[in-house]
């Protein structure tokens, strides 16, 4: 066990085969723990938690695993890496970890991680990898339970491969997750960025991810891919969602794929619904607060057995939802109401407990694809429509005005596309909409609809207004009653020839030829040269409309979706900058911490050398010691004759002392003789 107490503990550069779990402990925020560079194979048992590492972080304490792989390490809860961090405390794992052939008895192969508390964090960076992960009930490479404002951001390239879940049917409120399992409550945050889910399954629920988003949470999912992912007894092939709508959770999509996902039906609850993404609502959605988005959503190739091959919503508000924005623009990402399949997104108005009680053959007759919901019927009010007879493949000129339409819009009931030809593309003010459409035509065509046609976006329905044979035949009876008296000079060619027969369908039309309705026609003629042109005639009778009534509505309308898109684009970049800015703060709080550490790092290798360098001195000057020592000692030896005497710093013999002695004693004795001559000289001279 590894306890911290006010310092930076390192756990680096070891391997670690086939041993116990290691625990690690920080409680205090000044305190931190490093593990870098290690290697664990083939560790833990199905009686522990954290196969490879036990982690329990508290007041504000920290954790960093970095540049660190876990193979085959297993456990009862989190196969690799299991973590309790609670009151502020931060566990970062980073820098290219990978786990890989980890497994868990209960939950998450890979990491099992709660996090309580407002501020505190699990940052999952910088390509961390789960390979071939798996558990039997829930979260096959990663489960995390989050509660309490706490925080999870898992960004930057991180994957999930081949990693799978199952229910072992003992624990059937844990709905699997293959790849990830989430579990949010109580305000808090989970981002996910630039991760990719490939291959993954499950046998309930969420082949690549499972969420459970609850009591005001938020759920954030950017740029990631969801690729072959399925569910093979459950929903949601790609993502499943489990929303509580009436506490004003959110979720929010932004630029993300989900292809070749899918479900099959099996024995849990409902199944087989929503190949790409399924989605559940607990109480009542309100769309104008736009807390769920999948305007980022692109869905590719997705298949479901029972409902929604891309897309499945059960929620009560799910056609206020649908409605909401302009023709279900915050449901369907990249759904084409002209080109896709309509059964791509399909839904139902029930909650989760309905829809998880009702009977299948009960949901199959209920659901509904959502395209219905937004769908808006036009009311024409008035049509006129200008035709040049003398040019038999001319421009047909048609005004249209009425209630619901959408300028550059056109659409016709389909019992009457035959007649109208509506498959042949249209031109709306010269200006090409749709090239796919485009592409689709031979080169003949090609070059037939740019001299006759225009082109136009989505269809919308226009309540019919199409004369008949019946209607056609009336009408020339009518002209012909009241127009007795007809002139038979022909009009200008350049003009409309009112007196000449127009055919229609084989049959002759006449109209009424007097210099007012010519006049009439010229004007109608100039007015709408830029009106909406399709290639086959058609006869609509006149009907007259309030043009500034019709305009005023037109701004209103015009400002209402200004306002709507200038709101969402608002939150958009608000909720993309709050992202932005929580990212630059943990990547300079990253930065910190590795400046931090490195000069940790600095200190100690420093201090370690000065220890070094210490203990080099200090051996040195003891073998210098140890050296004179012995060197004194030869010495001794080499002067030591019976015993020796020490004489002024000069160490001599005994024999040699009574020379000396007896060399002083004669040099003694001589003076004295010298002196008594001297003395006794003296007297004599006296």
């Amino acid at each position: 066990m590894f306890e911290v107490s006010a310092v930076t503990n390192y756990l680096s550069n070891r391997v670690f085969d086939r041993v116990a779990s290691q625990n690690i402990i920080v409680n205090q925020s000044t305190d931190e723990f490093i593990v870098t560079n290690c290697t664990f194979r083939n560790c833990g048992n199905s009686t522990v938690s954290g196969g490879a590492l036990y982690i329990q972080l508290s007041n504000g304490g920290h954790c960093q695993v970095a540049n660190t792989t876990f193979t085959n390490c297993s456990s009862s809860y989190g196969g690799a890496i299991y973590a309790q961090i609670n009151s502020g405390g931060n566990l970062t794992i980073n820098r290219l970890c990978s786990f890989t052939d980890c497994y868990a008895y209960g939950q998450g192969g890979g990491i099992c991680a709660y996090i309580y508390g407002q501020n505190s964090r699990l940052l999952l960076l910088d390509g961390l990898k789960f390979e071939r992960c798996h558990s039997n009930y829930g979260g096959g490479g990663l489960i995390i339970y989050a509660y309490q404002g706490a925080q999870l951001l898992l960004i930057g390239q991180c994957s999930f491969r081949d990693c799978f879940s199952l229910n072992a049917g003992e624990i059937q409120e844990f709905f699997d997750g293959g790849g990830l399992l989430l579990f949010s409550e109580d305000q808090c945050l989970l981002s996910i960025s630039s991760t990719l889910y490939q291959n993954c399954s499950s046998e309930t629920g969420g082949g690549g991810l499972l969420a459970s988003v609850l009591s005001r949470s938020q759920l954030v999912i950017s740029s990631c891919q969801f690729i072959r992912c399925s569910s093979f007894q459950g929903n949601g092939g790609g993502i499943y969602i489990i929303l509580e709508c009436s506490s004003n959770c959110s979720f929010i999509i932004i630029d993300t794929i989900v292809q070749e996902c899918k479900v099959s039906k099996g024995s849990f609850y409902q199944s087989g619904f929503g190949g790409g993404l399924h989605i559940e609502g607990l109480g009542d959605y309100k769309p104008q607060y736009e807390l769920i988005d999948l305007r980022g959503l692109k869905i590719y190739n997705n298949s479901a057995e029972i409902g929604g091959q891309s897309l499945f919503v059960a929620m009560t508000k799910v056609v206020e939802w649908c409605q909401y924005g302009i023709l279900g623009e915050y449901v369907k990402g990249n759904y084409s109401d002209r080109y896709s399949n309509e059964r791509d997104l399909e839904g139902i108005p029930m909650d989760l407990s309905t829809f998880n009680s009702s009977s299948l053959q009960t949901i199959v007759q209920q659901q509904q694809p959502l395209e219905h919901f937004w769908r808006i019927l036009g009311i024409l009010k008035s049509a006129q429509v200008i035709v040049n007879v003398s040019n038999p493949n001319g421009k047909l000129f048609f005004h249209l005005k009425g209630q619901r339409m959408f300028q550059e819009y056109l659409h016709t009931a389909d019992q009457q596309q035959s007649d109208l030809d509506i498959g042949m593309p249209t031109l709306i003010k010269d200006r090409i909409v749709s090239e796919e459409q485009a592409q689709i035509l031979d080169d003949g065509f090609q070059n037939h609809k740019k001299d006759k046609y225009f082109i136009i976006g989505e269809p919308v329905l226009i309540k019919d207004k199409i004369v008949s044979e019946e209607e056609i035949e009336e009408e020339q009876e009518n002209n012909k009653q009241n127009n007795n008296k007809r002139d038979e000079q022909k009009m200008n060619q350049q003009i409309l020839i009112i007196g000449e027969p127009i055919l229609i369908k084989d049959k002759e039309v006449k109209e009424e030829d007097e210099q007012e309705e010519i006049v009439k026609q010229k004007k109608n003629e100039k007015e709408n040269k830029d009106q909406l042109i399709i290639g086959n005639p058609i006869l609509i009778k006149d009907k007259e409309v309030n043009e500034k009534e019709i305009n005023q509505q037109k701004e209103q309308e015009k400002e209402s979706h200004e306002k709507r898109k200038h709101k969402v684009n608002q939150d958009q970049f608000d909720i993309g900058k709050q992202i932005l800015i929580k990212e630059k703060h943990i990547r300079e709080e990253l930065n910190v911490n590795v400046k931090q550490n490195e000069n940790k790092d600095r200190i100690r290798q420093k201090h370690e050398l000065n220890i070094k360098e210490q203990d080099e001195e200090k051996k040195k000057e003891k073998e210098k010691k140890i050296h004179q020592q012995r060197k004194q000692k030869e010495n001794k030896a080499n002067f030591m004759i019976d015993d020796p005497l020490l004489v002024k710093d000069r160490i001599i013999s005994k024999n040699e002392k009574d020379i000396e002695i007896k060399k002083e004693d004669e040099q003694k004795k001589e003076t004295n003789n010298k002196e008594k001559k001297k003395n006794k000289d003296d007297l004599n001279g006296k």
